[in-house]
C-alpha cells in the first residue's frame, strides 16, 4: 500500500488516519509523548453523527445554558440535547487508538523537519530518517510546520485563548460572556471543578486576567494557546516537490470565529480529506462546500460583534428573551450558524444590530492585531 504521513496526533490527524488506514499505509507523527490539548472539548450533539463516542472520554453533559450581558442580565435556555464536555486528552487518545486499531502506526516523540529531495524528513531523538511518500497531511495545529515548510502558511491571524481549572460550587450550567474579550466561558467539568476561559484578540491580552478575577475560586491549573482565525482564502493543498500536501483542522484555520471551537469542523474535514485522497477528488472544493460556508458565516458574525459596545450587548440579550427565539436556541446546534437567519425571520428587528458595521471603529477592547 502507498505511504501516507500524518503530522499531528490531534483529533484531525487521528480521525484522518482512521479513515485512511484501510486503504493506505498510514503513519501518524506526534512530537509529544502525550495527547494533551488546551482546547476545552465542548461539543454539541451532532458529534454523534460523525463519530461513535466512548463514554470514558466524557467528563460531563449539560443542558443548562446562560448568555450574560454587561449589566449582568442573562438569557437562560434549556438545551433539547445536552452539550457534551469531553476530557480532551482522552478524546485525542481514543481517536488515535481507533486509527491504530484500523492499521495506522503511531510514532511519538518524533518531529516533522521538512522535505528534502522529494522525501519527508522526520527526527526521533536527534536522529533523522527520510521517508518516500506521495502524501503528507498537516494536522499539526495553528502554527503548522507542514504549512510553513511547504509555503502555504500565509495570511494568518490568531486569537489568544487562556483557561483555568478551578474548584468551585456550581449548578451544572454553562455560562458565556461574549463581551469579555471576544468570548468568555464558565463550564463545569465535574461535580467539583469548573473551567474558566477567554478568547481575545491580541490587543486585549488582559481579558483573561480581568475575567478570572471575577471568581473567588481555588485555581488548580492554567493553560494558554492561540486559535486560528478562519481565512476563507486559505490554501489547504499543494504539490510540493512531488508530494501531495494537505492541511486539516487548526492547521487549515478551521475554527469558528465566534467561539474558537474547532473539533466538529476538524472531524468533518477529516472525513472529507480521507475521501478526497481515496477517490482522487478536489479536497479544497469539497471541504469548502461542506463546512466553508458555515465557517465564513461565523467569521462574518465575528466582524459584527467585534464592533458591539456594552449597550449593544445589553440590548441583544434583552431582545433574545423571546419564546420564538428561545425555542430556536434550545433546539439548534451552535456549530451550524444558519439558525441566525431563522431567528431574523422570526424577529426582523434583530437586523438593527447589523448597523454596527457602519461604525468606523471597533470596540477598543477587541481590536484585531495585524
Amino acid at each position: 500500500m502507498e505511504k501516507v504521513i500524518v503530522v499531528g496526533a490531534s483529533v484531525a490527524g487521528g480521525f484522518t488516519a482512521y479513515n485512511l488506514a484501510k486503504h493506505f499505509d498510514v503513519e501518524i507523527i506526534e512530537e509529544h509523548n502525550h495527547f494533551k490539548k488546551t482546547c476545552s472539548g465542548i461539543l454539541t450533539d451532532p458529534v454523534n453523527d460523525l463519530i461513535k463516542i466512548k463514554k470514558s472520554t466524557i467528563d460531563n453533559k449539560i443542558k443548562n445554558f446562560r448568555i450574560y450581558s454587561p449589566n449582568n442580565n442573562f438569557l437562560e435556555i434549556k438545551l433539547k440535547k445536552p452539550d457534551i464536555i469531553f476530557n480532551r486528552e482522552k478524546l485525542n487518545e481514543y481517536i488515535v487508538d481507533m486509527a491504530v486499531k484500523k492499521g495506522a502506526t503511531l510514532k511519538q516523540e518524533t518531529q516533522f523537519k521538512g522535505i528534502e529531495s522529494n522525501k519527508i524528513i522526520l527526527n526521533y531523538k536527534n536522529s533523522n530518517r527520510s521517508i518516500k511518500s506521495n502524501y503528507l497531511i498537516g494536522a499539526d495545529g495553528s502554527l503548522s510546520t507542514v504549512a510553513k515548510s511547504t509555503g502555504i502558511f500565509t495570511n494568518r491571524e490568531f486569537f489568544i485563548a487562556a483557561k483555568a481549572i478551578t474548584k468551585m460550587k456550581h449548578d451544572n450550567t454553562i455560562s458565556v460572556y461574549p463581551f469579555y474579550g471576544c468570548f468568555s466561558w464558565v463550564v463545569p467539568r465535574n461535580e467539583e471543578e469548573i473551567e474558566i476561559g477567554t478568547m481575545s484578540h491580541y490587543n486585549d491580552a488582559q481579558a483573561f486576567s480581568r475575567f478570572l478575577s471575577k471568581f473567588n475560586s481555588k485555581i488548580i491549573s492554567k493553560e494558554a494557546s492561540i486559535i486560528p482565525i478562519y481565512n476563507p482564502k486559505i490554501k489547504t493543498y499543494t504539490n510540493f516537490k512531488g508530494i501531495n500536501t494537505y492541511l486539516v483542522g487548526d492547521a487549515a484555520t478551521m475554527a469558528k470565529a465566534t467561539t474558537g471551537g474547532s473539533i466538529m469542523q476538524s472531524l468533518a474535514a477529516s472525513k472529507i480529506l480521507a475521501d478526497s485522497i481515496i477517490s482522487n477528488k478536489d479536497y479544497e472544493s469539497a471541504w469548502k462546500k461542506e463546512i466553508g460556508n458555515k465557517l465564513n458565516l461565523h467569521l462574518n458574525i465575528r466582524k459584527v460583534i467585534d464592533k458591539f459596545n456594552d449597550k449593544d450587548w445589553n440590548s441583544l440579550v434583552k431582545s433574545l428573551k423571546d419564546k420564538k427565539l428561545i425555542d430556536i436556541l434550545e433546539s439548534k446546534s451552535r456549530d451550524n450558524p444558519e439558525f441566525v437567519f431563522e431567528m431574523i425571520l422570526k424577529k426582523p428587528s434583530l437586523l438593527k444590530f447589523s448597523k454596527v458595521l457602519l461604525r468606523n471603529h471597533k470596540n477598543p477592547r477587541q481590536k484585531i492585531s495585524k
